[in-house]
């Protein structure tokens, strides 16, 4: 929980990654080891509550704001040095504080579409996450030198969202598949034999039937 509200994407890419590796853990207990019933009730609780697609909005919107601040004082941070203490401690989210203001806009233009794509269904982010940097590709490609250099730092600025979503996308698949597993085996210790449709699970062990987010 240490990075739960951490809003940035550096460390919600090392949550989830933590996250991914528990269920991994999980798997090979589940799969290697006999377990009680209760003991399965309590794995099955542990399971449910790992959960890091919530955080991934508030953590872009922090991207979003370093962002501003980063268009808003460059001038001043590269006259510094880059050094910390030069750092101003407060910004503004108008573009036309910034030295290069069409700039600045066009990265909050792609930032704030990936953050609408987080927020869809999980079938829908990974296609609108690609069609918005189909878009940054197409700019970064253009051969109009002029298109090119007054989004320079756009094309290089708008963070790489992709991997992080697919990453999440799969921490929910597994931890999806191993709750319905938890769920078959105490079906199974129950009823003295597996479970053979949906409403054998629902809702007795599972809450909900799991959707494929892929």
């Amino acid at each position: 929980d240490t990075l739960r509200n951490e809003p940035i994407l550096v460390s919600m890419q090392i949550r989830i990654n933590e996250h991914q590796r528990t269920l991994q853990d999980i798997r090979t207990l589940f799969l290697e080891t006999r377990l009680s019933e209760s003991q399965l009730i309590e794995l099955q609780s542990l399971v449910r509550g790992i959960e890091t697609h919530s955080q991934l909005v508030p953590a872009m919107h922090g991207e979003r704001v370093i962002l501003i601040h980063s268009f808003r004082y460059q001038s001043q941070l590269i006259a510094s040095n880059f050094d910390p203490a030069g750092f101003p401690k407060q910004t503004t989210d108008n573009v036309n504080d910034s030295p290069r203001p069409e700039d600045c806009a066009k990265t909050l233009e792609f930032v704030s579409a990936l953050i609408a794509a987080a927020q869809l269904s999980s079938q829908e982010i990974l296609p609108e996450t690609d069609r918005v940097f189909q878009e940054l590709q197409a700019l970064a490609d253009t051969k109009d030198k002029l298109t090119k250099w007054r989004f320079v730092i756009t094309i290089h600025m708008v963070p790489p969202v992709r991997g992080i979503l697919v990453t999440d996308l799969q921490v929910q698949a597994l931890r999806d598949l191993i709750d319905l597993g938890i769920a078959a085996r105490r079906y199974a210790a129950a009823k003295d034999r597996l479970p053979q449709t949906e409403a054998d699970l629902v809702p007795m062990f599972l809450p909900r039937w799991p959707n494929d987010p892929f």
